[in-house]
Order: structure tokens, then C-alpha cells, then sequence
């Protein structure tokens, strides 16, 4: 996450925090349920599409971000090392972030998977993708490779894996940092208007994710920071026992640490991510 200033960055932080590395539950078919109805208006999200020549057969690489101040803009670097890879790429800024319009109704990390839908349909995306999740959108990444076949693999890059994200948890996180909303709202009001919706959905979106699994066969690259993000041992050590547990419950599953990162890898090290993404992308070419 970029730095917002002030009073309202530091709390901001702390609320960001709470979502980035809570940890998650796992995907497969997704049961959209109470504020994830299909029907349900959402935003217009910004997008840009790159298809170059010669890239027929190859998966279509999808970019999807994190909270706050974070946007499609976060990948331009790696998207720039790709361009002579012939892998057609996809970045979008999720709704209430960057130049995409705030959603209507409830929030929940399904309506995001459903945004994605319709996103690669209005993209006539209809080949195999590769998602490539930074932070929070670890979970969104997770959700839409629950209730969409195209999904032939995930790289999580600093990204929320599956998990770890209880009721229990959910609901702490919630009471720790619903007495900071007023004052983020004072200081930070736009943004307040998006961070704070998800933070509030929390419960919801545990219950949403534990109640699916993530495909056994489908491949993950797990990329992490040198440098934490979540600085409390407990916190941690429940990051670590979570990637634990995801890699050693599937074959095509992998993590490394990055050396000289913190947690936008992307932009640390674009290179890293970018042999990531190829070398998902040779094994999916058809």
C-alpha cells in the first residue's frame, strides 16, 4: 500500500493490515449467498487490455490488487517486462480503487468474483487466465478461481493465501478496529468509503470461504516479502503455518521468498514476479 499522511495514514495502516494478512479459508464452487446476489448492480470498472500479435493460445495474465491506495497502476512494471513475452494481460482497478466506480449495495468478496466475470466477458476473454493477486486480492483471486474453470493457475504475490481466516479471527479483527472508523472517516472519507465496507464484510467473507475448497490440482506460486508486513510474531507465525499448510496440500503448489523485498514485490522486484508468471504461462500454453 502507497502511504496516505497524517493521522489518517497511520490508523489507515493498521486497518489495512488487519485485511491484507488476517489469512484466509480455501476456493472451489463458490456458494454466492446474502450480499452476493448475481443480480445485484455493480460498479463500472476501468480496464486495459493488452493483446499482442501472435498471442493466440497463450493464457490471458489477470492483474488484480490490493486495498486502499492501490490500483491497476501498482503492475506497470511487470506488465512493461512482459511485453515481449507475447502473453496477452489484463489489469483492472477493483471497484471503489483507482479509476473504477465504488460498488452498489453491500460489499462481499463474492460481488468481486462477479465484477471479474463480467469484466473478461466484456474483454471476450474466453481462453485459460492466470491470475496474479498482490495483498487482499489473494482473496479475490481465491474466489474467482472457486466458481470460474478458465483459472489455470495463481500467483500470490505477498498476497492473502487460503486458509486461516476463522469466524473467530474475523470478528476479533472487526472489534480491534471498529473504534478507529469515526476518525478515518474525518481524515481519509473517500477512501474510509471502501476500506472500512470490507473490513466490516469480514465475517461474511470467512463464512464465504470456508465453505469452499481450493481445487487440489490447481497450480499456486507463492511469492513472499524478505521484509514482513505483519510485524507481531503471532501474527507471523500464523502467516507462515497457513502457507505451510496451502503448499503441502497440492503437487503444483511452490513458495519462495524474495530477496530485498517488502511487501509490494512487484515493485522491489518485478523481475521476480515476471519469471513467475512465464514460467506458469509455458506450462499452460495450448
Amino acid at each position: 500500500m502507497t502511504t496516505i499522511s497524517n493521522l489518517a495514514g497511520a490508523a489507515l495502516r493498521l486497518l489495512l493490515a488487519s485485511m491484507l494478512f488476517a489469512g484466509l479459508a480455501a476456493c472451489a464452487k463458490l456458494p454466492i449467498s446474502g450480499n452476493a446476489d448475481p443480480a445485484m448492480a455493480r460498479a463500472a470498472l476501468w480496464s486495459e487490455i493488452d493483446r499482442p500479435a501472435g498471442s493466440a493460445g497463450s493464457p490471458t495474465i489477470v492483474f488484480i490488487h490490493g486495498n486502499g491506495n492501490a490500483s491497476s497502476g501498482d503492475w506497470q512494471e511487470v506488465r512493461r517486462q512482459l511485453q515481449s513475452s507475447g502473453l496477452p494481460t489484463l489489469a483492472y482497478d477493483r471497484a471503489g480503487h483507482g479509476r473504477s466506480e465504488r460498488w452498489t449495495g453491500e460489499y462481499s468478496i463474492a460481488g468481486e468474483a462477479l465484477d471479474l466475470a463480467a469484466l473478461l466477458r466484456q474483454h471476450g476473454v474466453d481462453g485459460p487466465v492466470i491470475l496474479v493477486a498482490h495483498s487482499y486480492g489473494g482473496a479475490v483471486a481465491q474466489i474467482f478461481a472457486a466458481s470460474d474453470d478458465r483459472v489455470a493457475g495463481i500467483v500470490f504475490v505477498d498476497a492473502l493465501v487460503p486458509g486461516s481466516l476463522t469466524e473467530a479471527i474475523a470478528a476479533a479483527e472487526l472489534a480491534r478496529y471498529s473504534p478507529q472508523f469515526a476518525m478515518v472517516r474525518e481524515k481519509a472519507p473517500e477512501l474510509a468509503k471502501t476500506v472500512i465496507p470490507i473490513l466490516q464484510a469480514f465475517p461474511q467473507t470467512s463464512r464465504d470461504l470456508s465453505a469452499v475448497a481450493y481445487p487440489a490440482t490447481l497450480p499456486a506460486i507463492v511469492l513472499r516479502a524478505e521484509e514482513r508486513y505483519l510485524q507481531d510474531p503471532a501474527g507471523q507465525a500464523e502467516e507462515d503455518a497457513a502457507i505451510a499448510r496451502f503448499i503441502g496440500g497440492g503437487p503444483r503448489r511452490t513458495a519462495s521468498t524474495v530477496a530485498g523485498t517488502g511487501h509490494q514485490i512487484m515493485k522491489d522486484d518485478p523481475a521476480a514476479v515476471v519469471a513467475a508468471i512465464l514460467g506458469m504461462a509455458r506450462a499452460q500454453r495450448y
